[in-house]
C-alpha cells in the first residue's frame, strides 16, 4: 500500500468511495466528481489517495492550506478533510496510514498547527489532535426574541455589498481565535450559489451580516424552520439588529435554529429559553444541545509558541515536558520564557516549574479550549508547582476558539 496524489483519471473511482463514506451529503456521483475536479485546480488544496499494488484506490483525504487568526496574530494551518475509506478496505489501517502521511507532509511544509473535523474523536486524539470545537444549538420560536430597534437597518444582500461584507468579516475574524483568513477563492466558493444573506448597514457601512438557510424536513410544506448558518457582527448594534430581523420572521417560520459558542449566554435573551418540553434531572428544563466538532493539533511546538507576538505582557518561566508518539520530534522538554510578554523557547535548559502532558492536551491549552487548571484537575497534565498555573492562564488567554469553515 502506498500514497500518491489524485489524478483526473481517478475521479470516478474515488468519487464512488467518497459518496459511500458520506451518504448523508446526498451528492450525485457527477456532483462529487465536479467538486473534486475543481479542488484539484485550487492551488491550496491537494487530494491524496492510498492505493494497493494493482493501483486500486483504497481511500483518500484532502489537505488544505489556511491562515488563521489568534487575536490579531496570523498562523499557517493545515486542514485535513474528506477522509474516506472504501467499504471493502475498512479495518486495514488505510485511514491511519493516510493521516500519518498527511502529518508528515504538513511538517515538511513547516506548518505549526492543524485542524480537522473528526469522524471519530478518539481516533484522532490518539494521533495528537485535541478536542476544541464546541457549539450550543438553540431552537426557539421567533416570537421568543424581542424585535430589537436595529431591525430596520437590516436589508437583503446586493452584489455591491461584497467588499463591505469582506471587511466586516475581516474585522470580526482578526480579533478572534482560530477564525480563518478568507481568501478571494474562499469568498468565491461561499458566494457561488448566491446564499441568502442579509446585512446590517449603518451610515453606509456594513457592520454585520447573517446567512440563513431553511429546514424543510417536516412533511407539511407550511412548517419550516429558519437556520442561522453564519452571523457576523462588529458591534452590539449590529448584533441586536440581526436578532431583531430574526424575530420579525414569526409569520413564516415555526422555529429558529441558531448555533453559538459554548460560553455565549444567549439564552438570557430568550423570553422562553426551554425547548421541546423535556425535563432533565428532576426539574430542569431542556434548553439547548451541545455539539462537539473540530479538533486542533500543534505540529511544531517551538513554532507554535513563538508564533504569538505577545503573551499579555507576562513574565514567567516554565518547562513543558511533552509526549508526542506520532511526531516524535515534538517529544521532549521545552523551556518557555516570557519577558514582558515576548517569548523565547530553549531545548537545552530546564526550569524549576515543570508541566508534563501529551501533545493532545498541549494543543487544547494552546487553543484556549482548556485552562491549565482544568488540565491539571482533569488529570490530563502534571504540574510541579500549582502557583504557576494562574500566570500561565493569564499569558495564554485568548477569545473563545471558533471555526466557521467546514472541510
Amino acid at each position: 500500500m502506498r500514497i500518491r496524489e489524485l489524478r483526473k483519471e481517478d475521479l470516478k473511482e474515488y468519487a464512488i468511495i467518497n459518496n459511500n463514506a458520506y451518504p448523508g451529503a446526498k451528492r450525485t456521483l457527477e456532483q462529487t466528481m465536479e467538486q473534486l475536479e475543481k479542488s484539484m485546480e485550487y492551488e491550496h488544496t491537494q487530494t491524496f489517495v492510498a492505493i494497493d499494488d494493482y493501483d486500486k484506490i483504497l481511500g483518500g483525504l484532502i489537505l488544505l492550506d489556511f491562515t488563521i487568526y489568534q487575536n490579531y496574530n496570523e498562523l499557517k494551518m493545515g486542514g485535513i478533510g474528506g477522509v474516506c475509506v472504501g467499504l471493502d478496505s475498512k479495518k486495514q489501517g488505510v485511514a491511519k496510514m493516510l493521516v500519518e502521511d498527511a502529518l508528515q507532509r504538513m511538517v515538511e511544509k513547516e506548518l505549526p498547527i492543524s485542524i480537522l473535523y473528526p469522524f471519530r474523536h478518539d481516533f484522532y486524539q490518539k494521533m495528537g489532535w485535541g478536542q476544541v470545537g464546541e457549539v450550543k444549538e438553540f431552537k426557539f420560536p421567533p416570537s421568543s426574541l424581542p424585535v430589537y430597534p436595529g431591525r430596520e437597518s437590516v436589508r437583503g444582500y446586493r452584489d455591491s455589498d461584497l467588499e463591505g461584507i469582506k471587511q466586516c468579516y475581516e474585522h470580526f475574524a482578526r480579533s478572534g481565535n482560530c477564525t480563518v483568513k478568507r481568501t478571494d477563492n474562499l469568498w468565491n466558493l461561499k458566494m457561488k450559489h448566491k446564499p441568502n444573506i442579509f446585512v446590517y448597514e449603518e451610515d453606509g457601512v456594513i457592520q454585520g451580516y447573517m446567512q440563513i438557510g431553511f429546514d424543510t424536513s417536516d412533511p407539511s410544506f407550511l412548517k419550516n424552520d429558519l437556520k442561522v448558518i453564519e452571523m457576523i457582527y462588529v458591534n452590539q448594534h449590529a448584533y441586536f439588529g440581526l436578532l431583531g430581523f430574526t424575530a420579525s420572521q414569526l409569520d413564516q417560520f415555526d422555529s429558529v435554529i441558531y448555533c453559538t459558542r459554548r460560553n455565549d449566554p444567549f439564552h438570557h435573551l430568550l423570553k422562553e429559553p426551554c425547548r421541546d418540553n423535556q425535563i432533565l434531572h428532576g426539574l430542569y428544563h431542556y434548553s439547548q444541545k451541545i455539539g462537539l466538532g473540530w479538533m486542533f493539533r500543534v505540529l511544531n511546538v517551538e513554532k507554535a509558541l513563538m508564533g504569538r507576538k505577545n503573551y499579555q505582557g507576562a513574565n514567567l518561566e516554565v518547562t513543558f515536558e511533552i509526549e508526542d508518539s506520532f511526531l516524535p520530534q515534538n517529544s521532549g522538554s521545552y523551556t518557555f520564557v516570557l519577558n514582558d510578554g515576548k517569548p523565547e523557547v530553549y531545548r537545552d535548559r530546564e526550569s524549576a516549574n515543570k508541566i508534563k502532558l501529551d501533545i493532545s492536551t498541549f494543543s487544547q491549552l494552546y487553543a484556549n479550549y482548556l485552562t491549565f487548571s482544568d488540565a491539571v484537575n482533569l488529570g490530563k497534565a502534571e504540574v510541579s508547582d500549582q502557583d504557576i498555573l494562574s500566570s500561565l492562564e493569564k499569558a495564554f488567554i485568548l477569545p473563545e476558539p471558533q471555526m466557521l469553515e467546514y472541510f
